[in-house]
């Protein structure tokens, strides 16, 4: 396992959560409710078009109620999303706050469509030794923020894999078909 500080990316931000001081924060925690899906395809939500709804719906109230940090939990949120906040500045973070959103599983060549994002003002960052992989599909944690790259502020999209499937199922289905991550990254305040 690699832990890579941010900096080492390029990276500076600056987030409230992340204050060494006595404020309060504001947390959203959003507990994902709907109809799961697992095969050797994909893990994620039975209809995401719903799905996609609701974390729009999610994100909306995080930006209204100025939440410094948003989590939710792994393979709920839609790549829809993640495509829609890059597209639109309005659903995107405000400054000095982070979404942490558990992803639905993505395939490499979706990954590979994420990483086309990249442009002037946004960042999608990802450790590239996974699509040498001839499994089908990873378990992404997207940070979400803005912050400074290369003396740019951005929008910042750091693709963090999971590291080991899981063992609970009662089956295989992850363990045979999980692209496994290596990379865990530190996120600091300048």
């Amino acid at each position: 396992m690699n832990f890579i500080d941010i900096s080492d990316l390029n990276i500076s931000t600056t987030l409230d959560v992340l204050k060494r001081d006595t404020q309060r924060n504001s947390l959203l925690l959003y507990q994902h409710k709907g109809d799961f899906f697992a095969d050797g395809n994909r893990i994620g939500n039975a209809d995401q078009n719903i799905a996609h709804t609701k974390f729009l719906k999610v994100l909306e109230k995080a930006r209204q109620d100025n939440s410094d940090l948003v989590l939710s939990p792994e393979y709920s949120c839609p790549i829809s999303i993640i495509t829609h906040i890059i597209a639109n500045e309005d659903t995107q973070p405000l400054t000095n706050k982070i979404w942490v959103l558990g992803g639905e599983s993505i395939t490499k060549e979706e990954l590979g469509q994420l990483n086309d994002a990249n442009q002037d003002n946004v960042l999608v960052h990802f450790e590239n030794d996974v699509l040498n992989s001839n499994k089908r599909y990873l378990d992404p944690l997207y940070y979400i923020f803005r912050g400074v790259h290369n003396d740019v502020t951005k929008l910042i999209i750091l693709i963090q894999f999971k590291t080991r499937h899981m063992g609970v199922w009662s089956g295989d289905v992850e363990r045979n078909n999980l692209i496994e991550g290596n990379n865990i990254y530190i996120i600091k305040n300048s």
